[in-house]
């Protein structure tokens, strides 16, 4: 068996996690405010000046690790610069 007679196995395998994880109900609240915004990450990531690959974490269930500087940016772009723990997952 070589690597290639396992592919289809993990590329069902990606797809099967992909559905899981983009239906609504797992969604963090920093990707639901994006969401309803109307924004891709990179234009929110231009909207707060940071770069897309920090949306991306900061959309991850566990927030990424990203500082309260950057959770305040985005607040700002998203229109919540009120209630930045809004965003927070």
């Amino acid at each position: 068996m070589t690597a290639l007679d396992d592919y289809p196995n993990m590329r069902r395998s990606a797809a099967t996690w992909r559905k899981a994880h983009d239906h609504p109900d797992g969604w963090t609240p920093l990707r639901r405010a994006r969401v309803r915004a109307g924004y891709t990450q990179a234009h929110l990531g231009r909207r707060a000046r940071i770069a897309r690959y920090t949306v991306i974490r900061a959309e991850r269930p566990d927030g990424g690790g990203v500082s309260e500087g950057t959770w305040a940016a985005l607040a700002l772009a998203l229109g919540r610069g009120d209630q930045p723990w809004s965003i927070r997952p």
